[in-house]
């Protein structure tokens, strides 16, 4: 891939803890794609985030902050419960 990022979340913000073909940083849990993993925690694959209705107009995916087109999340449980 040409693009690729692993991100964290925390309670306000994203973190880009890796990336290759684009740097973002740090931005709003609420721009994020990676939300939706903290209300659903299912394994997630979107071959075109496009496509999708929950991610079309996401910054990441519209060409705001980026060009995302597959997506790919497995949402992490500490010890407390929390995700």
């Amino acid at each position: 891939m040409p693009n690729a990022v692993v991100n964290i979340l925390e309670e306000c913000f994203q973190h880009q803890v890796g990336s290759v073909g684009f740097d973002c940083g740090r931005s709003d849990v609420a721009e994020s794609m990676c939300v939706l993993a903290m209300r659903d925690e299912r394994l997630r694959h979107v071959p075109d985030a496009r496509l999708e209705p929950a991610f079309a107009t996401n910054p990441w995916v519209d060409g705001r902050f980026a060009g995302v087109r597959l997506y790919a999340s497995a949402p992490l449980r500490v010890a407390d419960g929390r995700v």
